[in-house]
This record gives structure tokens, C-alpha cells and sequence, in this order.
């Protein structure tokens, strides 16, 4: 008789289960050095539309002296993908100004700190991050659709 709705809240509360097992890890055994651990659960809590959850931890990630790019280019793609254009372009400008990597190693946060600047509307600011992603590789993503369209468009 309910059988059918226990099935369905079932797999809701698997689902909620996983959750709270990721939550209760991260606050019960994760060092505030392990600064991997917060990377990869930001990851997971990304892919799983989490994106306050991947945010936080993303931050907690950041704290750690290494792997700064790779962390600054996911917290900044977060919170893009979130809609907050202005914060991932802070973040990302931040990362590609202060980080001291070269165009290739920062392509990412120079693709992403592009498509922050044109989600502003700030297409000024964006071609000439397009221009030196082009510079390292004229294949990278969707650059060389994005840089026509904005020729086009006067930027």
C-alpha cells in the first residue's frame, strides 16, 4: 500500500545520508591541514550542484600555500556557476595577478576571469584575456567563438 512512497523517500533519504556523511567527515576528521581533503570534497559538492557547500570548502582549500591555482580557478568557477559573476571575477583576478604563473599554467583563471568580465558586460575586459589564451593555445575551450562574437559586437 506504501510501500511505494517509502521507495521514493528512500532514495531521497540515501541521498540525504550521503550528505550528511560528507558534512559529518568534513567537521569530524578532517584536519585544518588537509588542505586536500577540503579540495576534494569541494569537487564532489560541486558535481552534486552543492555549490554553497563546494564553496566553503573550496575556501578552506585555499588557505594552503600549494595548489593555489588549481583552488582559485574552481572557487572562481563556483561562484560563477552560482551567477555571482562579480565575486569569481575578484577571485580570479586576484589569483592571475598575484599567483606568478605563466599564461599556460593560468589558462584556466584567465579563461574564466574572461567569461566573469563578459557576464558583466565588461567586454573591454574580457578580450584581452581571450587574446592571451589565443597566445598559448588557439584551441583552448570555446576562445575563438567568444573572441568573433565580441569582434563582432565592437568590443
Amino acid at each position: 500500500k506504501g510501500g511505494g512512497g517509502v521507495a521514493g523517500g528512500g532514495r531521497a533519504g540515501d541521498f540525504d545520508d550521503v550528505l550528511m556523511q560528507l558534512k559529518g567527515g568534513i567537521e569530524g576528521n578532517i584536519d585544518a591541514e588537509e588542505f586536500q581533503a577540503h579540495y576534494e570534497r569541494g569537487g564532489a559538492f560541486k558535481e552534486m550542484g552543492l555549490l554553497d557547500e563546494a564553496i566553503d570548502e573550496l575556501q578552506k582549500a585555499l588557505r594552503a600555500p600549494e595548489n593555489r591555482l588549481r583552488t582559485s580557478e574552481a572557487l572562481g568557477v563556483a561562484f560563477f556557476e552560482k551567477g555571482q559573476f562579480a565575486i569569481a571575477e575578484a577571485i580570479l583576478r586576484r589569483a592571475v595577478e598575484s599567483l606568478g604563473a605563466t599564461d599556460d599554467e593560468q589558462i584556466g583563471l584567465i579563461y574564466w576571469l574572461g567569461r566573469s568580465a563578459e557576464a558583466l558586460g565588461k567586454n573591454a575586459a574580457a578580450v584581452p584575456c581571450y587574446q592571451r589564451i589565443l597566445a598559448v593555445d588557439i584551441g583552448f575551450q570555446d576562445v575563438g567563438a567568444r573572441m568573433a562574437k565580441l569582434a563582432a559586437e565592437g568590443a
